[in-house]
């Protein structure tokens, strides 16, 4: 759904991600999360305070997003799998049981709103968050849209740390 010309603002709203998360996370995983972002995943000792082990999706077509939000949620106890698409994520969702699925709205081939469609005929329990920079980007606000079809949160980028932990805290219903 990238328009030409939103790659520079796109390259913006991705670093903006990573600097408001950059200030708002712990200090345990701060470094390592900004240098491996975009990187093969490091193993990581998970020290994290889930009361038990979700199994989350993120989805994103930003490789270091992807990465930032892996490493926040590993750090809290949860297990992670990621997909770069839409079509990664339905096929992840078909093959084994997620508790709650963290997709971005705007990417190429399979938007998140298909996507959410998608996993509802798939999974109707599916907890679903939807994130977009749409607005930075120019792609206008998908947010309110993606909460009708389906998303119990949806979150703005850039977003704080405290924020998206609460968010995935109360979607699987593990109080903070």
């Amino acid at each position: 759904m990238d328009r030409p010309g939103d790659q520079a603002t796109s390259n913006v709203a991705k670093q903006d991600v990573l600097t408001a998360f950059s200030r708002n996370r712990p200090p345990r995983w701060r470094d390592s999360a900004l240098s491996n972002a975009g990187h093969t995943s490091p193993k990581m000792t998970t020290t994290g305070a889930a009361k038990e082990t979700a199994r989350i999706l993120i989805v994103d077509d930003e490789p270091a997003i992807r990465e930032v939000l892996r490493q926040a949620l590993m750090a809290e106890g949860f297990e992670v799998e990621m997909a770069r698409n839409g079509t990664e994520a339905v096929k992840h969702v078909r093959e084994g049981a997620f508790d709650l699925v963290l997709t971005d709205l705007i990417m190429p081939g399979k938007d998140g709103i298909q996507t959410i469609l998608e996993l509802r005929a798939v999974d109707p329990r599916i907890q679903i968050i939807a994130m977009s920079g749409g607005i930075v980007s120019g792609g206008g606000d998908f947010l309110p849209l993606a909460r009708q079809l389906g998303a119990r949160t949806v979150l703005s980028k850039p977003f704080e740390y405290r924020v998206f932990m609460d968010s995935v805290r109360d979607a699987l219903g593990i109080a903070a």
